[in-house]
This record gives structure tokens, C-alpha cells and sequence, in this order.
């Protein structure tokens, strides 16, 4: 899998614990530059092959590029950049029964601390894009990024905050491409309110009923949503490809009704959640 030093561009630095994947730094040689690197986890309990998850968060990353949306530099490389080394050797052998080794990898650039430890030593308030952070449900609950925790946001040096991890996103997980995957794997619905809690946060989810904003509040990121025609949403497609959950079957051309749909019921349904005072449902791991 890794690529002999001679003709590496990168080079393993050192486990990232924490989540349900394999997740590792790696650094640049050219730049010194320091990235997060993921590769997924055979999980049982869930499928067998998650064949188009970098895709996913490959599209992820274009379409908030296309709106505005707070998110770190992502790129896919090839598995064999990354250089040999006894240590990264061992860290790999000691997962090699449950992970899926893939050909390409998904980097995520990687600085500062995780929400969860910045609010340690750091009020919230501290955040100098906190706005654009807490606007980031709208472009979660449009693209169906349900799985949003306090260590999948980011702040860096600068107090700006990105929001990172977007492989659990969209549909074709199951029959019905209205829906997406979320938590947990399980199935998560646009039109139920208590879904959309699911999108953000929980410590960013309090702050939006503590200052129990209205849609109004969010009207800048959806407005920006909204005015995307067809063909920019189809140019982010370029390159990618998306099939229907455990099978070979492609589902672009649903992928691309799936956020055309969405976008035009976007602000009603920002604004039902808001009207139910910010719901989020309850649900249980494995069921």
C-alpha cells in the first residue's frame, strides 16, 4: 500500500484516535504541510463496502466551495504517495482485518483544535466566523450531512472554524433516494423536523435556541443555495462517481434530482424546524 521513501510525497506522522475509522496524519514533504487522512473501516454491523464514500466528501467540499460554506481544503491521493515506514506499517497490520485498504485515500487539511476541546479553554463567542458556522445546518440539511458532532468542526490558530467530515452524506444508501444516511447508518428524512437537529452540533444546536433565531437568520446561506441552477450543481459531479448502497448500480443522475429537489425546499424547511423550536430526535446506535 505505502510508497518506498525515495518516491513518497508524503510521510505518516502518527495516529488520530477517536471515531468509528482509520484516521492518521500525514505530512507533505514539499511544504511541511499537515493533513488528516481517513480510510474506512469494514464495519458488519453496517455493509460490507462503502465504495463512493470519498466521493461523497469530495462533493461535499465542491458544493460548499460553490456556496460559501466553511470547510477545509480536501484532495484524494493515491495510497502509494504515502511513504514506508515501520511505523505506519504498524499501525495498518494492526487494522488489516476490518478496514477496507484503498487505492485512494481522503485528505483533509489539518489544523487547530476540535470544537469540543477549543470550548475547554475558549468560550464559544471566541469564533470569529461563529455566523457562518452556525449557518452551516443550511448547507448540512441541503446536501443530507446528518451526522454533525462537536469534533466534526475545527478552529484554527485564527479563531475561524471549519466544518470537516462529509462521507456520510446524501442518498442511495437505501431504496429510497428522498432519504440520506446519517448517525449511526441509519436513514434520515428531510421532511421531519426532528431529523434536521441531526445537522449541526449539539453545542451549536444550543446556541441557535438560545438566541431562538428564525429563518430569517439563516436567509443569507439559503438564498445563496437557491440561486444555484442545474448545470453548476452538475459541474460538481465531474469526475465522481455514486451507486446505491452494497451494489454497482450508479446513482448520479439521482444524486443531482436528490439536491435540486432539496434546494427548492429548503427554506421551508429551515422554517418548520424553527417554528417546532429546534427539535432533534432521538436515536438509538444499531437500531
Amino acid at each position: 500500500m505505502a510508497a518506498s521513501k525515495e518516491s513518497s510525497t508524503y510521510e505518516f506522522v502518527e495516529e488520530l484516535a477517536g471515531g468509528t475509522n482509520l484516521n492518521f496524519i500525514i505530512r507533505e514533504r514539499a511544504t511541511s504541510a499537515v493533513w488528516a487522512c481517513k480510510i474506512f473501516k469494514n464495519s458488519k454491523s453496517f455493509a460490507k463496502d462503502h465504495a463512493d464514500l470519498n466521493d461523497r466528501a469530495v462533493l461535499a467540499h465542491r458544493l460548499a466551495m460553490k456556496t460559501g460554506t466553511c470547510v477545509p481544503e480536501v484532495r484524494l491521493i493515491d495510497a502509494s504517495q504515502v511513504a514506508f515506514s515501520p511505523a505506519f506499517d504498524t499501525f495498518l497490520t494492526r487494522y488489516a482485518e476490518d478496514t477496507i485498504m484503498q487505492r485512494k485515500l481522503l485528505l483533509e487539511e489539518f489544523g487547530g483544535l476540535a470544537l469540543e476541546n477549543f470550548l475547554k479553554i475558549a468560550k464559544l463567542s471566541k469564533i470569529r466566523n461563529l455566523e457562518q458556522v452556525l449557518h452551516n445546518l443550511v448547507f448540512n440539511v441541503w446536501i443530507g450531512n446528518y451526522d454533525s458532532k462537536e469534533h466534526d468542526y475545527v478552529v484554527n490558530n485564527d479563531l475561524i472554524c471549519h466544518s470537516i467530515d462529509y462521507s456520510l452524506t446524501g442518498p442511495g444508501f437505501v431504496d429510497d433516494y428522498s432519504l440520506s444516511i446519517g448517525a449511526y447508518f441509519q436513514t434520515y428524512d428531510f421532511d421531519n423536523v426532528t431529523d434536521t437537529g441531526w445537522a449541526i452540533a449539539d453545542v451549536l444546536l444550543d446556541e441557535i435556541k438560545h438566541k431562538r433565531y428564525t429563518v430569517d437568520f439563516f436567509h443569507p446561506l439559503i438564498s445563496v443555495i437557491e440561486g444555484l441552477d442545474a448545470d453548476t450543481i452538475k459541474d460538481a459531479f465531474k469526475g465522481l462517481n455514486f451507486y446505491r448502497f452494497g451494489t454497482t448500480a450508479r446513482i448520479n443522475a439521482a444524486y443531482i434530482e436528490f439536491l435540486l429537489a432539496r434546494k427548492e425546499k429548503l427554506r421551508s424547511a429551515v422554517n418548520a424546524w424553527c417554528e417546532a423550536h429546534y427539535p432533534k430526535g432521538k436515536r438509538i446506535p444499531g437500531i
